[in-house]
């Protein structure tokens, strides 16, 4: 019986002194708008931003494409998923989701791309609510609260509230 010996795979480690992007947060609730901040800038002198361009969770191509290179004359490519809902300002500082959707929730990554800098890269997790299509507010009797007034009450007496929630995203 032979036996081959196979050289041991030899481990590689790489090390980098690049920080890892650190990860913002931003909250929103369905049917309003929220901003996305995208670090646009580097520190020091101003230089101009050429091309800023938004994925959404782990996509290949971005949904959203700012592109500044023409001077004076700024091109949005945009996804058909937020067509009329997504913008962002000359500087590509922010992206504008107007009005948000629940399907909006996830990480976003923004990558700028400058004319004479090195690439910047920022990642935000946008967490969208929704919130509740009900609201129901029972009394210590347990009889429903219609016209927004208690009582009478005694001074001295318990007073006993349930709020009931129906629909919205997370449930309360």
């Amino acid at each position: 019986m032979t036996s081959s010996v196979y050289p041991r795979p030899r481990v590689l480690t790489m090390t980098s002194s690049v920080s890892p992007v650190p990860v913002g947060r931003a909250a929103g609730v369905a049917g309003s708008m929220a901003r996305l901040p995208c670090l646009a800038s580097h520190a020091g002198p101003p230089h101009r931003p050429s091309l800023v361009l938004w994925y959404k969770d782990r996509a290949r191509f971005p949904f959203y494409t700012l592109d500044l290179r023409d001077e004076g004359e700024q091109q949005e490519f945009v996804n058909a998923g937020v067509r009329g809902r997504a913008h962002s300002g000359l500087s590509g500082a922010y992206l504008t989701l107007d009005p948000l959707h629940l399907r909006d929730s996830g990480r976003y990554r923004c990558r700028v791309d400058f004319e004479v800098s090195p690439t910047l890269f920022a990642v935000v997790d946008l967490m969208v609510y929704v919130a509740p299509s009900r609201l129901t507010v029972l009394d210590g009797r347990e009889e429903r609260v219609v016209t927004g007034q208690l009582g009478p009450l005694t001074e001295g007496d318990a007073l006993s509230l349930v709020c009931i929630a129906t629909g919205g995203w997370p449930a309360p």
